[in-house]
């Protein structure tokens, strides 16, 4: 799956789960697919948990992922309209 794959799944699941079952399940996935984190980290953002982010391992906050969370975040944005 591809990184936007997962963000897709958490676009989708935050609307069907509580935030600590969302979180609970993204924290599973980026453990086990290094192309989750992106999507755990935008829940926490969404969420407003961004103390939490910091204590991502990675943490390699690219240009490539500002623009992904830019395009969710449009995404996010057209849903609730």
């Amino acid at each position: 799956m591809k990184c936007t794959d997962f963000l897709l799944i958490a676009n989708v699941t935050k609307k069907q789960l509580t935030p600590d079952e969302n979180l609970k399940l993204f924290r599973d996935y980026q453990s086990r697919h290094q192309r989750a984190e992106t999507a755990y980290l935008y829940l926490l953002f969404d969420y407003e948990m961004i103390d939490k982010a910091g204590g991502v391992s990675t943490m390699s906050m690219t240009l490539t992922t500002l623009s992904v969370f830019g395009h969710c975040m449009t995404l996010n944005h057209a849903s609730e309209v």
